[in-house]
C-alpha cells in the first residue's frame, strides 16, 4: 500500500517480500497501528503498512496540568521547553522500536538516552541534544556520581549492557523506605522489597518483581 492509503477505505496492497535486514535505514514512520518505527523497513518487518512519514502525532495538545486523555500517549514537549509554565506539548505515542544510531539527546527527566527515538520510548521530551549534566556510566569507564549518590538507569535492562549511561540521584534513607513488599530485582542481581530500598542500597533497577 502506498503512503496514507490506510485512511482511505477500499485501498488495496501489493504483496511483497518481508524485509529481514534494516540496519542503515533510520527515518522515522508512522504506521497504519498508530505507532511510530524508526524507518519504513522496520515497519515491513511488523507487516505494518505507513500512514505518514515521521512519527506518530496526534491532535490532542496537552500542558504539565493536563495530560493526555489516551493512556497509550505522552505529552510531548517542544525541545528544551520541559513543561514549563504555558507550554504546550502534542499527545504522541510512546515509540515502541527504535534503532541504536547514537545521536544523544538529554531527556526532560534527567536521563541520557541514545537518541530521540528512544526518549519517547520513556515517555520522555528532550531537554536539549547531547549528554545531561548529571549523566554516569556503567562498564567500562564508570562515570561515577558524586558523595552521596548512585547511578541510576531506565528500567530496561540497560544496566547489563555495556556503555549505558545513567542519571545521578540521591542515595535515600533507608529508615524512609517503609515495610511496604513490592519487590524488584536490582542490577546487583539481589530482590530487594521495593524501589526506595533498592536505590538506598545504590543499585538500580533491572526489573520489577523478584530477580529470576
Amino acid at each position: 500500500m502506498s503512503v496514507g492509503s490506510c485512511t482511505v477505505a477500499g485501498s488495496a496492497g501489493m504483496c511483497q517480500t518481508k524485509p529481514t535486514d534494516c540496519s542503515g535505514a533510520s527515518s522515522q514512520v508512522c504506521g497504519c497501528n498508530n505507532v511510530t518505527y524508526p524507518s519504513e523497513c522496520a515497519a515491513n518487518q511488523a507487516n505494518v503498512p505507513i500512514r505518514a512519514l515521521g512519527e506518530c502525532t496526534s491532535t490532542e495538545t496537552c500542558s504539565a496540568t493536563h495530560a493526555c486523555s489516551n493512556p497509550d500517549e505522552f505529552c510531548k514537549f517542544p525541545t528544551g521547553t520541559c513543561g514549563a509554565p504555558g507550554a504546550t506539548g502534542v499527545c504522541s505515542p510512546f515509540t515502541t522500536a527504535c534503532s541504536t544510531d547514537v545521536d544523544y539527546v538529554c531527556g526532560c527527566d534527567g536521563f541520557t538516552y541514545v537518541n530521540p527515538c528512544f526518549a519517547s520510548r520513556f515517555g520522555a521530551s528532550v531537554a536539549s541534544s547531547g549528554l545531561c549534566n548529571n549523566t554516569c556510566e556503567g562498564p567500562p569507564d564508570f562515570l561515577e556520581c558524586p558523595a552521596g549518590q548512585f547511578c541510576n538507569f531506565t528500567p530496561d535492562l540497560s544496566c547489563i549492557i555495556v556503555e549505558t549511561y545513567g542519571r545521578c540521584d540521591p542515595l535515600p534513607d533507608i529508615n524512609s523506605c517503609g515495610g511496604g513488599f513490592f519487590p524488584v530485582c536490582g542490577c546487583d542481581g539481589v530482590t530487594y522489597s521495593n524501589l526506595c530500598s533498592a536505590y538506598a542500597a545504590g543499585a538500580p533497577v533491572r526489573s520489577t518483581g523478584v530477580c529470576p
